[in-house]
Parts: C-alpha cells; sequence; structure tokens
C-alpha cells in the first residue's frame, strides 16, 4: 500500500445546469454507459447489487429485498481523477464509445446531489466523493459541484461508480436497466447484418448499426447500444450514430431514418424485410419509421420545413422474390400538414 493524501477538485459545472433533463434515469443510464467496454477499453460491464450483506449480479437479485448498495464496474484502464475538473472526454473522437462530451460523470454526480443520492467514484487509486459549494456570483447564489479526493495507495483495475443506500424510486429505474442498455439484455434478437455506414466492414472501429427484435416487445431507438427514446417503429434500432445532444434524449430525425433506411435496403434479414412488406400492406397509412424512411424527404434549410411525400420501394430477395412498400396517396393530416408549412413558407417570404 502506497502513500495515501487528501485533496479537493472544483468544477465549473453548477447543481442548475441541465437539471431538467438529468434525473434518476440518467444517473443510472450514464451510470452504466461510463462502464461499457467501449468506453472503458475493457472487455467487460457488470451491475451487482448488495443486499442481505452480500454482492449479487443484478439478473440474480430479488426486488423485493432492501438493496443496500448499487455498484456499476468495468475491468478497463481506469482514468485520473483530475478528469472530473473538466469537461473533455478522451472518447470523443472514439467511433465505438457512447461518452463523447466529458459530460456524463459530472452531470452524474451534480445529479446524484439534487437528489440526494449517495455516490463516488473509484479508479486506479483514488476514491472520489462530489459536494456542493455554496458560492455568490454577480449576484447570484450558487451552488458549485466539487469533489473530495482520495488517494489511498491501492491500485484499483478498472474503474467503479458506487451508489449507497438507493431509494425505491432509484431501484425501478435499476431494475430496467436490461430493457435500456443492450449490454445487459440477453433477450433480444438482431434482425441485420452490421452496418456501418462505410459498406459492411466487420474488422472496421466504427461502432456498427443494427435492426433488433427485444424481447419485451417494446420498440426503441437506441444509441451504442443505450436506449435514448422510444420508437414508433416495427422494430427497434441500434444506431452508431455520433454527435446526439449531450443529454441523449433524442437524435436528429433524419439521421435516423437515413441509417433505417439503409439497413432495410441492404443489410436487413428476409424476416425482417417480409415482416415489414406485410405491415405496409396491412397497414398502409401507419406511421412507422419504416415507412417514413422511404419518404421523400425535403427540407427547406432556410425555414426547417420538412415535406414527406410516400415513394414506392421494392425490395429483391434474390431466389425468395421481391416486393415492395406501395406507394400510397398523402393522408388527409399529410395534406394538412403540407398545406400548412406552405402557407408558413409564404409568409416568411
Amino acid at each position: 500500500m502506497g502513500e495515501t493524501r487528501n485533496y479537493k477538485i472544483e468544477t465549473s459545472i453548477t447543481l442548475d445546469y441541465r437539471k431538467s433533463a438529468w434525473g434518476l434515469e440518467r444517473i443510472v443510464l450514464d451510470g452504466v454507459a461510463n462502464h461499457l467496454p467501449e468506453d472503458s477499453n475493457g472487455t467487460n460491464v457488470a451491475v451487482k447489487l448488495k443486499q442481505d450483506g452480500q454482492y449479487v449480479p443484478l439478473k440474480q437479485a430479488d426486488p423485493q429485498k432492501q438493496t443496500e448498495e448499487i455498484v456499476f464496474e468495468d475491468d478497463g484502464s481506469g482514468y485520473d481523477a483530475g478528469m472530473l475538473s473538466i469537461l473533455f472526454s478522451s472518447k470523443g473522437a472514439d467511433e465505438l464509445s457512447v461518452g463523447q462530451f466529458g459530460e456524463g460523470l459530472k452531470l452524474v454526480a451534480a445529479s446524484a446531489l439534487r437528489n440526494g443520492v449517495e455516490i463516488e467514484y473509484h479508479s486506479r487509486n483514488w476514491v472520489a466523493n462530489p459536494f456542493a459549494k455554496p458560492e455568490r456570483i454577480g449576484g447570484h447564489d450558487i451552488e458549485k459541484l466539487c469533489f473530495t479526493i482520495q488517494e489511498n495507495g491501492f491500485d484499483l483495475d478498472g474503474s467503479r461508480t458506487v451508489i449507497r443506500n438507493p431509494s425505491d424510486d432509484l431501484m425501478r429505474e435499476v431494475y430496467q436497466i436490461p430493457d435500456k442498455v443492450l449490454a445487459l439484455n440477453d433477450s433480444y434478437e438482431v434482425m441485420s447484418k452490421d452496418f456501418t455506414g462505410f459498406g459492411f466492414l466487420s474488422d472496421a472501429k466504427i461502432y456498427p448499426s443494427r435492426m433488433i427484435r427485444l424481447g419485451n416487445g417494446d420498440t426503441t431507438l437506441f444509441i451504442k447500444g443505450v436506449k435514448v427514446q422510444d420508437s414508433q417503429s416495427i422494430f427497434s434500432y441500434d444506431l452508431g450514430l455520433n454527435n446526439i445532444t449531450p443529454d441523449r434524449i433524442f437524435a436528429d430525425r433524419d439521421r435516423v431514418l437515413d441509417s433505417i433506411e439503409n439497413l432495410l435496403k441492404d443489410y436487413a434479414s428476409p424476416e425482417a424485410i417480409k415482416t415489414v412488406l406485410s405491415k405496409a400492406f396491412s397497414e398502409p397509412e401507419g406511421n412507422y419509421q419504416e415507412f417514413q424512411a422511404f419518404y421523400n424527404r425535403k427540407q427547406d434549410k432556410g425555414f426547417g420545413i420538412t415535406e414527406f411525400e410516400p415513394l414506392e420501394y421494392t425490395f429483391e430477395f434474390g431466389k425468395e422474390g421481391y416486393g415492395r412498400i406501395p406507394r400510397r396517396p398523402l393522408t388527409w393530416e399529410e395534406k394538412q400538414q403540407r398545406k400548412e408549412a406552405e402557407l408558413e413558407l409564404k409568409a416568411k417570404t
């Protein structure tokens, strides 16, 4: 055991920063995401709960029992405590990682303080505990996010996030992790070949987009394996998009539809295509994203008005024949939207 020392780190983040988007769900999802292999440079991520004094994997935990601790951990390279003080992410240029903005650790800690969640970070030879430092700046009372750091002389393999005495509300979010983080979900089926955006490149260091069928029947949009939003679609999608909003609560609609279109055209399994075609004929006016992906999406760059026009697309199955998403007339709602968009455009010009 080496030398120990204690010190404090201040950040420029206040506890009010992005508070509307960061609640208990984000504490859990970003807490786990920081330990995913692509983000930690490791090979494994684990979620463990301490119940009756024993640590058990999340899948083996009993929701009826009291949980004393939640542990998110990985076997990666760890990170320096100094990273807690700055908005910088070494993962920003990594196409595989979920984290890109350097805010996750800090905003999880700030949200934990706001919600009375007792959290601490462990990595390498240190342990960090967040606290709020009151200050008055420019006539405004603020609370600045800070950390106490204890270098304990140990050398931890990987990194760890520990939450003690979690509330029932927080535990409800924890038990939903398998539905929201694909690395911890063993009940989904991939319905496509991996699509990287640059062709079928199995060795490329780019997160592969996938069409998936969830075991619980939900349809969800994931970005790099972590849930972003519910999806009005026939299948769920796990897309390798970059530069989504830092809060990770939605992704650019056109980029999502472009990815779905590419998956359906070139990478979807015959079963997936047949399912989409069946829906196209049984529900021709359905508002599924798979149908929207084949619309003629025209956007006026000056005013941000998007016009959707149904198109026809033919799928070929080789020896299995072909099928098509038929061109259909605009619905009454779509006609009204087009009229409103045209009137708005005329008014602005």
